[in-house]
């Protein structure tokens, strides 16, 4: 049903869980940053362009995470990640997955 990559699978499972993807679900996706300076200025990119955000530092490696609240779509997700891309690669950024906390039903 979803293509074979990371996200794929990824959705498959939750599908698979009985996740109901009719439903908005809170996404947060990681950023990772090489150091301090570098997760200021991805986060400064982020919520330029709308994103709720926020950096976090464990052990010595940064991370940035943007949330978005959006249905379990792939091509969102895909397109998502994409422009975090964009906005991380010229401060040395990548992106580095996603996560979501399910949104139980009623």
């Amino acid at each position: 049903m979803f293509p074979n990559d990371d996200d794929g699978l990824v959705l498959q499972m939750l599908k698979d869980e009985g996740i109901d993807f009719s439903i908005p679900q809170p996404l947060d996706f990681a950023i990772s940053c090489p150091d301090k300076r570098s997760a200021k200025k991805i986060l400064k990119a982020l919520k330029r362009e709308g994103f709720t955000a926020e950096i976090e530092e464990d052990e010595g490696e940064w991370s940035c995470y943007a949330f978005v609240v959006t249905h379990l779509d792939y091509d969102t997700i895909v397109e998502i990640q994409e422009r975090l891309h964009q906005l991380a690669t010229p401060f040395d950024g990548q992106s580095d997955g996603w996560g979501v906390m399910v949104v139980p039903e009623d």
